[in-house]
């Protein structure tokens, strides 16, 4: 799922970069081939010793990122549909093949392998450098990963309402003292989590991608960890909205970007 609202596939042979739209009105466009960039020194992304398998995951700015099952990284301009090879991602073991990626909250991508189950791992975007995960639990053997975070890519301004106009959402914001799930959506709720926030009175505030404001719900914490259920229109329609969460001084504590399925 991209900034854009809308879903992007690749074929293992880079032939055909397709779009999908969400909702009841289903659309399905073949946009046609990838494009090697001039700089990629012989790394085609057509190529099956580097691109094909793996999964995509997508930035603020309009682009894709490509984890081949080979372990390399292309960046997918949807609109000229340049791929641009990155590099390959060190520090990982022996035969593990990258078969799922997701963002995390920390702006790093999260790697499961479908072949090598010792442990997941976070992939520095700028580096390329991976770093083992730990999880309580067992490491199962995974591909196909998904949520609802878009890559912070910086390239972005940083006020809230030029990025909701543009459908370029910000960033998670509030020092992990506050937590969504599930996301993406289903059933039209979801569970905000507080987590150690000041006591006090706060407000949650849904709003979609040209900033219409479609739920806005009082809350009350007595400083410990609180949960509460925010439940949106049933007729709401899919795709990507905005959360924040305001103290009663109209301060900004948090925001997030969530998908409605």
């Amino acid at each position: 799922m991209a900034s854009d609202g809308n879903g992007y596939a690749i074929t293992n042979d880079g032939m055909h970069l397709t779009r999908f739209t969400t909702g009841k009105n289903l659309k399905i466009t073949d946009l046609g081939s990838l494009v090697d960039d001039p700089s990629n020194n012989g790394v085609s992304v057509h190529n099956s010793c580097s691109s094909f398998g793996g999964d995509m995951v997508a930035d603020d700015d309009g682009n894709m990122y490509l984890f081949s099952a080979r372990n390399h990284v292309f960046k997918v301009n949807v609109e000229t549909k340049i791929a641009t090879h990155l590099g390959v991602i060190s520090g990982l073991p022996n035969g593990f093949t990258v078969n799922g990626a997701a963002v995390n909250e920390h702006n790093q991508i999260l790697v499961g392998s479908a072949m090598e189950a010792g442990s997941y791992y976070t992939v520095d975007s700028r580096t390329l450098a991976a770093t083992p995960y730990t999880i309580a639990g067992r490491v199962w053997h995974s591909s196909d990963l998904a949520n609802g975070n878009l890559l912070v890519s910086g390239n972005k301004p940083k006020a809230i309402n030029t990025e909701v106009l543009t459908n370029k959402l910000p960033a998670n914001t509030g020092d992990n003292k506050i937590s969504i799930y599930p996301n993406p959506v289903n059933n039209n709720q979801f569970v905000i989590q507080f987590n150690q926030l000041d006591a006090g009175n706060y407000i949650v505030q849904v709003t979609d991608v040209m900033g219409r404001q479609s739920v806005q719900q009082a809350v009350n914490l007595n400083g410990e960890n609180q949960a509460q259920t925010i439940r949106l229109n049933p007729a709401a329609a899919k795709g990507f909205y905005l959360v924040k969460v305001t103290d009663q001084n109209s301060k900004v504590v948090f925001s997030t970007k969530i998908i409605v399925q």
